[in-house]
């Protein structure tokens, strides 16, 4: 499971206006709906939080090919007013059943990870790790 989270949202409705805010939304979801094979589930979460189901993945690596493909095509550039911006997300991930077993488990420890992310550095992600934190990947540089 993948907690993603629109980095400095509410910067971005304050400077260009929530219709534009709503159009970055719209643009994000399309762009994760496009970047995710067809059994994986894309699905907003609440405000600029989605959710993203990945099933049949094997091992961390597999995941973090997923995740450096869906923050890439997150990063492409976007007109939104008159100016063209960089979308900035952020990724927790938890994986079934290392760092859950039940949906609930899975989306806080998700959560936890994102947070852990969008604390060190903007366009990231991080897993959960049982021992209370958080493991970046071994590559690991911020945009």
């Amino acid at each position: 499971m993948l907690t993603v989270d629109i980095d400095d949202f509410k910067k971005i409705n304050d400077t260009y206006g929530h219709s534009e805010g709503d159009r970055l939304l719209v643009e994000v979801a399309s762009r994760m709906k496009i970047t995710m094979r067809a059994m994986d589930t894309v699905a907003r979460f609440g405000g600029d939080e989605f959710i993203v189901l990945i099933p049949e993945i094997d091992s961390e690596s597999q995941v973090e090919v997923v995740a450096d493909r869906l923050l890439a095509s997150l990063r492409r550039p976007l007109g939104l007013g008159s100016e063209t911006i960089e979308p900035a997300c952020s990724l927790g991930i938890a994986l079934y059943p290392a760092h859950g077993t039940t949906p609930e488990a899975l989306m806080v420890n998700s959560d936890r990870a994102l947070y852990a992310a969008k604390k060190r550095g903007k366009s990231c992600y991080a897993f959960f790790a049982r021992e209370g934190g958080t493991r970046l990947p071994d590559s690991f540089s911020p945009a």
